[in-house]
């Protein structure tokens, strides 16, 4: 499935072994996402519509922003994966009220002329720049609880860190030691 790598494929993988599929792995346009490329089984119509809302339908898990092949953002959908993406896309218009935090980092980065005002045309400017990153989501449903999502988010973000400094508009990423590298991901995920 395109843009989805189940959690199990790169478990047993050491820390930089999984950070090199994770990069070499086929990524989905975000701003192209459909709900054919968000339910797992690319079977909507299959799902009777008040089951929509659940996350075995779309997987939950760690989920990693492209600009081309560089890493740019690693989340996590704690509900699922479609309720995250759809939240990177909200804005809210009253005054002084923050943006999505994808969003903010995109346009501080990524806009020369950004005023840091959040108003609505830059908004829109860094929406577009975040709508053309691709994405993979690393789909940890049913296996790993929601609680450890944070620790392989840590532990992705900290791994991609390591082969793209400054790349990632992720705030307060910190190092991991290099011998970490070489451990396999379940064995750092059961720490």
């Amino acid at each position: 499935m395109n843009g989805v790598i189940p959690y199990s494929a790169i478990a047993d993988l050491t820390v930089q072994e999984a950070a090199e599929r994770i990069i070499a792995s086929e990524k989905v346009r975000y701003g192209s996402l459909t709900m054919e490329d968000m339910v797992l089984n690319g079977n909507p119509g299959a799902i009777a519509f008040y089951d929509l809302h659940k996350e075995e339908y779309y997987g939950q898990g760690i989920y990693i922003m492209f600009d081309g092949n560089t890493p740019v953002y690693v989340g996590k959908a704690k509900k699922h994966f479609l309720h995250r993406f759809q939240s990177h896309l909200y804005y809210d218009p009253r005054p002084n009220w923050d943006w999505n935090k994808l969003v903010r980092s995109t346009a501080n980065r990524k806009l020369s002329n950004y005023s840091g005002e959040y108003n609505y045309e830059e908004y829109r400017q860094a929406l577009d720049i975040v709508l053309s990153y691709n994405v993979i989501r690393l789909n940890t449903f049913g296996v790993l609880e929601i609680g450890r999502l944070s620790r392989l988010e840590s532990i992705i973000m900290k791994a991609l860190n390591q082969s793209f400094p400054n790349d990632l508009l992720n705030d307060r990423i910190g190092r991991m030691p290099s011998r970490l590298l070489y451990q396999t991901l379940s064995n750092l995920m059961n720490l």
